[in-house]
């Protein structure tokens, strides 16, 4: 009774962080007003396995990393199945601030990678 009490506290939490995201950030979302923002990836070693309270850690973290003075940050992608971690856009004193956070194992930058090899479909047989 007491788990199924603290799910769902858990979920309206989710859904009112989520609500409060939308309203506070999704204009810097659409245009970036400061230039010195890049996104990032930030990879965490926590193993939570609920979806809403991961997305709660994450907002914790970036909270935690950014400026009190800023304008309101938002999680632009978060991943709790294969690995965890989160993509948000951060000036580099923010990346810096949250590479220093308990339980936070790296940020680094999200980058577009050139393919290395053009002959994956020989080696599998797909040609």
């Amino acid at each position: 009774m007491l788990q199924h009490i603290l799910s769902k506290m858990l979920q309206y939490l989710f859904f009112f962080m989520l609500l409060l995201g939308v309203s506070t950030g999704y204009d810097e979302f659409l245009c970036d007003s400061a230039a010195n923002t890049k996104i990032y990836i930030v990879y965490t070693r926590d193993t939570i396995k609920d979806e809403a309270a991961s997305l709660i850690h994450y907002n914790y973290l970036l909270q935690q990393a950014t400026d009190s003075n800023s304008t309101a940050k938002t999680i632009l992608y978060y991943y709790w199945r294969s690995f965890n971690g989160s993509v948000v856009k951060l000036t580099e004193k923010e990346a810096d601030r949250m590479a220093g956070l308990v339980g936070v194992v790296s940020v680094f930058p999200d980058e577009k990678r050139q393919l290395l090899t053009t002959r994956s479909w020989d080696f599998i047989a797909f040609t």
